[in-house]
């Protein structure tokens, strides 16, 4: 009945990471607060252990108690904290209900794959190359899935409900105008997704047990955990039901053994032994026959793992500007820009995991996973595409989420002069000079007047004054000319601080004298 009770009381509380971690995801409306989306983000291992690694608020804290609570109760983490290993037991939760009979099997134990996984993580770690890690962390691969996958699929009900209800007069529900992201940052989270199913529908928590480098940190630890669950190979009549129950594939039935490296602490074979000779155990367990081979045979596994890891080596607003000139000259951005409270481009790319919460609050969108513009090594990672939207003058959202410190705090004032980059004008772009037609879209939409209209024959032109410019890309947007714009944002690799405009003083008017000034 205790056995029966924890596994309820762990299912529940699962379920109830995964609803909250998919609702800070794909939440449109703005409901969700950043502070409640960055404290559970740094609830997260590789999160708190990046920010920690960086001291960022009471993240050391936090990695340091989820390594304390699994050197005492196991993985547990795994099966409760973790949002995709929460989904990977509901997806084989679902497919047991279409294969009835289908039933566990042990799994081999690829220790050398798990190692080399792990010592790459803490290389990359080391150094502060952090897409290696963002690559297979687990809770990134899920913000990514949720970013790019599920939030489409919420907006598509979202919008169809607003659709069929404003046909009947009901407009509680709003239309919300959603842009597709590049179809390579799709790509990844279908790949991941798709394999990520597979091996889920071959094998449990195969994922975990191979290639997570979290799951292979916890794993360790979990060998010398406080509770272990054990067998009682005397009264064990080696029926097999705990094996096909185990979705780790880490219970030996013939030899009446459990691999603590790989159990999930899932309590399935607790709920399910027929002869209860299955029990939770705590301090060290029993003596192996065979201590001493079973511990060369970790020692050289773990050497052939190091061996083969050294062989790696907004539209504007008014009248439409009828542009019937196609522009010519190709824009090409020697520096993309990184999101505010980056402060540096090196630095921000060292730490930033491409978790995609930062990209999921974007109110205008214009945070979108990076393709090319950073290259191989930060593929994923945050970028300003200024073809979605741009970057809000009063919002700091992104900056407030971040989990690993990669984007620092910024006060909304204080944003308000944090230089991303400087505008840049392509007058042989520019409908004023290919067609003499008046636009003006650029300074219309420029918050800080960095972009000014000058005298220019009977028309106005463009001018950009550096030092005012923050680098939001709202000329950018606003620009009407294709494919090229005539104005863009070059990014600066160590952001800047802006000048504010002054604004211009009125001229004291004399008004000595009888007589009136005017």
């Amino acid at each position: 009945m205790l056995y029966r009770s924890l596994k309820i009381a762990r299912v529940v509380f699962s379920l109830l990471v995964l609803i909250l971690a998919l609702v800070l995801f794909v939440d449109f409306t703005g409901l969700v607060p950043a502070w409640a989306a960055k404290q559970f983000a740094s609830l997260q291992f590789i999160p708190a252990a990046l920010g920690g690694a960086r001291l960022v608020g009471s993240a050391l804290v936090i990695a340091a108690a989820i390594l304390l609570l699994t050197f005492l109760f196991g993985r547990v983490y795994c099966s409760t904290l973790c949002p995709l290993g929460v989904l990977q037991d509901v997806f084989a939760w679902i497919s047991r209900k279409f294969r009835k009979k289908f039933r566990y099997k042990p799994q081999r134990n690829f220790r050398i794959i798990r190692y080399i996984v792990l010592a790459l993580s803490a290389i990359s770690f080391i150094f502060s190359a952090g897409y290696f890690l963002s690559w297979l962390d687990p809770y990134s691969n899920f913000g990514r899935i949720s970013a790019m996958l599920f939030k489409p699929a919420v907006l598509l009900v979202n919008n169809g409900l607003a659709f069929f209800a404003q046909k009947f007069g009901w407009y509680s529900v709003a239309h919300y105008d959603y842009k597709f992201p590049e179809p390579a940052a799709i790509a990844w989270s279908v790949i991941f997704l798709s394999g990520l199913l597979l091996l889920t529908w071959r094998g449990g928590r195969t994922f975990c047990n191979t290639l997570c480098p979290v799951g292979g940190l916890l794993g360790l630890a979990a060998k010398y955990s406080w509770f272990k669950i054990n067998i009682d190979s005397t009264a064990c009549k080696s029926c097999g039901v705990c094996e096909w129950k185990c979705k780790a594939g880490c219970i030996d039935k013939e030899n009446k053994t459990i691999d603590m490296e790989r159990c999930v602490m899932c309590f399935n074979c607790l709920d399910t032994c027929p002869t209860s000779v299955m029990y939770l155990q705590t301090g060290k367990p029993p003596v192996s026959a065979k201590p001493k081979a079973t511990m060369n045979e970790h020692r050289r596994d773990l050497l052939k793992s190091f061996s083969l890891l050294g062989l790696l080596a907004l539209i504007p607003d008014g009248k439409v500007i009828q542009v019937y000139k196609d522009s010519l000259l190709k824009i090409v951005r020697k520096t993309p820009v990184t999101p505010p409270g980056s402060t540096a481009a090196y630095r921000f790319h060292d730490t930033c995991i491409a978790c995609y919460l930062c990209i999921t609050k974007c109110p205008t969108q214009v945070l979108q996973p990076s393709v090319t513009e950073y290259g191989i090594s930060a593929f994923m990672q945050p970028v300003f595409n200024f073809k979605y939207g741009f970057c809000n003058f009063e919002c700091n959202e992104c900056s407030q989420v971040c989990p690993t410190g990669a984007l620092q705090p910024v006060e909304k004032e204080q944003k308000k002069l944090v230089q991303l980059g400087v505008a840049k004008f392509v007058k042989d772009n520019c409908v004023v000079y290919t067609q003499g037609t008046d636009c003006g879209a650029c300074s219309e939409h420029c918050p800080t007047k960095a972009v000014q209209m000058v005298p220019y024959k009977n028309l106005t032109a463009p001018e950009v004054t550096e030092e005012h410019c923050i680098g939001c890309g709202a000329c950018e947007y606003a620009c009407p000319t294709k494919p090229y714009k005539a104005i863009y944002v070059e990014g600066l690799p160590l952001h800047g601080r802006a000048t504010k405009k002054k604004s211009k003083q009125l001229v004291p008017v004399n008004t000595s004298g009888d007589e009136f000034p005017f």
